[in-house]
């Protein structure tokens, strides 16, 4: 009796160190989401296999990467962020917006200066005060720890069924919208729109749903748009941008401070790989689109102004009544202030 007694104590004590050890291989193995198919010399991917790479190099976690939306739509990814399920993901800033309305400031049209890209990386500096202020404002609203802005691409710009130069051209057309402000966008430029979803883009261009879109020129190529748009329109909006967040009690409570350090240094050399990439666009994109068939035509100064002022007096207003006025005045004068700071002597 005491034999068997023995026994059965002894199995159990087996299991509970089996269940122990796989608990603690558990907690060193992540999972981390993107959007973007896996494609290594797209920026997303390439920040990935970056991340991937270094984390594994200096620490003992494991990194399990799920491209292309694998595990579900944004929004239902920022929920298994916020419920730990999924520790590190890239999402975009509509995908963010959902939980923190404010973030759409991010995708605010026309209102980044792309001649001063060095503003710009200025302005999205995780360090500086006023980033760490939002980053702040948003885990504590979000229930996601943001780490770093990180680019997706190079800039986002206007394709078409048709020709499309100047703000005349716009009248008439129906516009493809993703969000409330493309909304206010593209009937500030004198279009009207149509919600259509990402999976439906193709079908909704190719059936006249939408003469047109604001997109980046990679996401049309890899989503085979030049199959049934004609044009595009340079200079863009503004340059592809996404955030890094990760789940915040895994991060402040479950990682050592060495451990913090690496996903931090990971990080940061993921977004100079991701960064190179996506300028490596501004200089190939209009290329790639003419290969394969499209019309790439560069509005001059006035034309690109003439866009510019005309949406930003809609958007704008919109803004302030969406995110209120303190908010706009402080976001638009931090970008003001770099600008004037970064810009040419």
């Amino acid at each position: 009796m005491k034999l068997k007694k023995l026994l059965v104590i002894s199995v159990l004590l087996i299991c509970f160190m089996v269940l122990a050890i796989s608990s603690a291989y558990g907690d060193n193995k992540i999972r981390y989401s993107t959007d973007i198919a896996a494609i290594p010399d797209l920026p997303v991917h390439a920040f990935a296999l970056t991340f991937e790479y270094f984390l594994e190099a200096n620490t003992d976690i494991e990194v399990d990467l799920y491209p292309g939306g694998i595990l579900g739509g944004t929004e239902a990814v920022m929920e298994q962020v916020q419920e730990g399920d999924i520790h590190v993901a890239h999402t975009s800033i509509s995908g963010l917006g959902h939980y923190y309305p404010k973030a759409m400031m991010f995708n605010l049209w026309y209102a980044f200066p792309l001649d001063n890209i060095p503003a710009i990386q200025a302005f999205f500096d995780p360090k500086s005060d006023y980033m760490q202020e939002l980053f702040a404002d948003i885990e504590e609203k979000a229930n996601v720890k943001p780490m770093r802005m990180a680019m997706r691409g190079g800039e986002s710009g206007l394709t078409f069924k048709q020709s499309v130069r100047i703000l005349e051209d716009m009248k008439g057309l129906t516009m493809r919208a993703m969000d409330e402000s493309q909304v206010v966008l593209m009937e500030s430029l004198g279009a009207s729109t149509a919600v259509v979803p990402w999976e439906e883009v193709y079908l909704a261009l190719q059936t006249g749903v939408v003469d047109g879109l604001l997109i980046g020129a990679s996401s049309a190529i890899s989503a085979s748009l030049y199959e049934v748009v004609d044009y595009y329109l340079y200079p863009g909006t503004i340059l592809a941008w996404g955030m890094m967040v990760v789940n915040p009690d895994w991060y402040n409570n479950t990682l050592t401070e060495e451990e913090q350090y690496w996903v931090n240094y990971a990080m940061r050399m993921a977004s100079v790989v991701a960064e190179g990439l996506a300028f490596s666009c501004l200089r190939d994109d209009p290329g790639r689109l003419e290969e394969r068939g499209l019309e790439v035509y560069r509005q001059t100064e006035k034309e690109y102004n003439e866009f510019r002022e005309t949406a930003l007096g809609e958007l704008i207003p919109w803004a302030n009544e969406k995110h209120g006025k303190e908010f706009v005045d402080r976001f638009m004068s931090e970008l003001k202030k770099l600008e004037e700071e970064y810009g040419l002597k």
